[in-house]
């Protein structure tokens, strides 16, 4: 039998802050998801192709909860990203995307833990108090039905996908300051375009 599952996660300490799991009704387990964004100010990525969460997300107008599919997914599983309905939002949860996510997880887990002293050995996965969880990461086969792992692969997802945004605008700002008015003006003509 499979159980609803969401994490919240804090990208600034890199843990996991908040997490539900349980056998609700799927409307209830949709509401619990919504409420837990909107406290934690989330934003949710979701499984796609399982049917129903952005309708109820649309229903209640909160669908800005919900997180665009990223765009650094077109590399792994070669996807296409909509831009109108359901399938611009969320991933869809495929072979070679769960397989990128667990590859992401387990990069998380072996990753010195935040706050932490430089000498200590405490990894994150130290950090987790969860042990449906730890029992769930340590059992995975692809086979199985794994709702915690399938929520944390989501949750790792968005998390390298903000990483990559933050990427992005620092070489889009180190761009924009090189095609300054003050540097062009001052440099360019003079030395062929080279400061130095």
């Amino acid at each position: 039998t499979s159980l609803g599952s969401t994490f919240i996660f804090d990208t600034w300490t890199d843990r996991i802050v908040a997490e539900y799991t349980g056998r609700r009704g799927t409307k209830e387990f949709y509401e619990i998801t919504r409420k837990l964004n909107i406290y934690y100010n989330a934003v949710h990525n979701y499984e796609q192709n399982k049917k129903g969460l952005y309708t109820y997300y649309d229903q209640k107008n909160t669908t800005h909860l919900l997180c665009d599919t990223p765009e650094s997914l077109k590399d792994v599983a070669d996807i296409t990203i909509s831009k109108v309905g359901n399938k611009r939002k969320g991933t869809h949860a495929r072979k070679p995307i769960n397989a990128y996510g667990l590859r992401l997880i387990l990069d998380w887990l072996l990753s010195p833990a935040y706050g932490e002293d430089e000498d200590s050995e405490i990894l994150n996965l130290h950090t987790i108090h969860n042990e449906g969880l730890i029992r769930e990461l340590m059992n995975y086969n692809p086979d199985g039905n794994f709702d915690r792992v399938s929520a944390l692969i989501m949750v790792m997802i968005l998390k390298e996908e903000r990483m990559k945004y933050i990427e992005r605008k620092q070489k889009q700002k180190v761009q924009e300051l090189l095609k300054d008015d003050f540097f062009t003006r001052n440099f360019d003509d003079k030395f062929n375009g080279n400061i130095w």
